[in-house]
């Protein structure tokens, strides 16, 4: 999560120029960035796109608090 602010920041984007330049809203990047919700598959491809990265580079494992329902809340 906190991968995901820091590149936003080191681009200068506040983060609703993020969440449109990603198609997310800016309440479900501000939840992701704070590690409230883990981000669908979905949700990391549009993030990792906008990055100019892989959605596998911005998780390479769920952390511990990873439920299911987390999952769907974020997608």
């Amino acid at each position: 999560a906190s991968w995901i602010r820091e590149h936003r920041e080191a681009f200068a984007c506040s983060q609703q120029e993020f969440a449109e330049e990603s198609g997310i809203s800016r309440a479900t990047l501000s939840r992701i960035e704070q590690g409230h919700i883990y981000p669908s598959m979905q949700v990391r491809r549009k993030l990792a796109r906008a990055l100019g990265v892989g959605p596998q580079e911005l998780w390479n494992t769920r952390p511990e608090w990873f439920t299911e329902e987390s999952a769907k809340r974020a997608s």
